[in-house]
Order: structure tokens, then C-alpha cells, then sequence
């Protein structure tokens, strides 16, 4: 990483890296990454762009996300809803557990053309054993 040209260190332990970033996903692991390589302060200068000769459709993410959802053994079909708006993903729907809750953003953090991500989903309530 210290060989990287694009690497710019304006404060000592600081470091800013333009480039691009095909998802969030990757936009996450960018950042992840620099504690690994002696960086104390990692500055975000990434911006998302789609590999190819144009933007992915909001049709086109959504599909995806709900096929990705769909196919998850986790995740209850039909239980997370998904709405597009510029590439920004927002999941809604109840589920039963947390981990099933960050199953459905982890699943539709990867895919390409994803800006962003709003969690709506709501946690159904644990019913506690009656006394008897």
C-alpha cells in the first residue's frame, strides 16, 4: 500500500485516496483496509461509479436485490420489501432477529450499482413464555 501513487498523506497517520467504487461493498472494504496498513485516519473521497457504458436502472438494482433476497436461506421469502430510488436501496418488512436483519442489508450491500442503504426493517416482537 505505501507504493500506491494515488495514496496522498497531508497529516502524518492521515491518509486520502480518490478513486472509485463500484458498490458499497467495496466502498466499506476500502476503509476497513487502512487500519491494516499503519493509517490511523482514513478520509473518504470515493464515489460510486457502474463498470460499463452506463448507470444500472432502478428496475434493473431492484430486481436483483429481490432475487438475491429471495434465493437467501435466511431471509423469509416475501418478508423484506425493496424500493429504489437513484441506486439507493431502503429494505422494509419484519423479520424475526437482528441477524436476519443485517443478513438482508449485507446480501444487497454488494451488488453493483448500490449508492446506499436505509434499514426499515422492523423486528417482530418475541412472544415470552406464559406462566402456568
Amino acid at each position: 500500500m505505501k507504493n500506491d501513487t494515488r495514496l496522498r498523506r497531508s497529516v502524518p497517520g492521515a491518509v486520502k485516496r480518490p478513486g472509485h467504487a463500484a458498490s458499497v461493498g467495496r466502498h466499506l472494504n476500502a476503509g476497513t483496509a487502512a487500519p491494516h496498513a499503519g493509517v490511523e485516519a482514513h478520509v473518504v473521497l470515493l464515489c460510486f461509479a457502474i463498470p460499463g457504458t452506463g448507470m444500472r436502472s432502478d428496475g434493473d438494482l431492484a430486481l436483483s436485490a429481490n432475487n438475491a433476497l429471495a434465493w437467501h436461506m435466511h431471509i423469509p421469502l416475501d418478508a423484506v420489501k425493496v424500493a429504489i430510488e437513484q441506486g439507493f436501496v431502503t429494505l422494509s418488512g419484519t423479520l424475526d432477529r437482528e441477524n436476519q436483519r443485517q443478513c438482508a442489508v449485507d446480501i444487497v450491500r454488494n451488488l453493483a450499482g448500490v449508492t446506499g442503504i436505509r434499514n426499515r426493517i422492523a423486528l417482530r416482537p418475541m412472544a415470552l413464555p406464559g406462566r402456568g
